[in-house]
């Protein structure tokens, strides 16, 4: 097993349930990531809800033998896909917010925070 940094976008009540499992489930059998920068998952972590757009930074614990790909997609420039047909444990680090009309995005740091800021939105 090894673990890695990744960045992966999704919508604030799925990144609440992945802080509280401290995993993240495959859809398909694949969980995609951006490797280099959270803003290029920003188009994934749009939350109608919240109004705004999340992505999160998170160690992931790789297993042994997991198969992990790389690809160009429309919308990523450079996307890093794991497979896998279990979950996958992990660790929130940060959250990337950016709001509804806003130009700059926030950046709050760890788990606790991160519920805090997620559940009073």
């Amino acid at each position: 097993m090894h673990t890695s940094i990744r960045y992966h976008g999704t919508d604030g009540d799925t990144i609440l349930k992945i802080i509280l499992r401290h995993e993240m489930k495959p859809s398909g059998g694949k969980i995609f990531f951006a490797r280099n920068d959270w803003a290029d998952c920003l188009g994934h972590g749009a939350d109608r809800k919240r109004k705004a757009a999340f992505a999160i930074k998170v160690e992931i614990n790789i297993p042994k033998g997991t198969k992990e790909t790389a690809e160009f997609t429309p919308d990523q420039i450079f996307a890093a896909i794991i497979e896998s047909n279990k979950p996958l444990k992990v660790k929130v680090l940060e959250l990337y917010v950016r709001r509804k009309d806003a130009t700059e995005a926030e950046q709050i740091s760890g788990e606790t925070a991160i519920k805090a800021f997620l559940k009073k939105m």
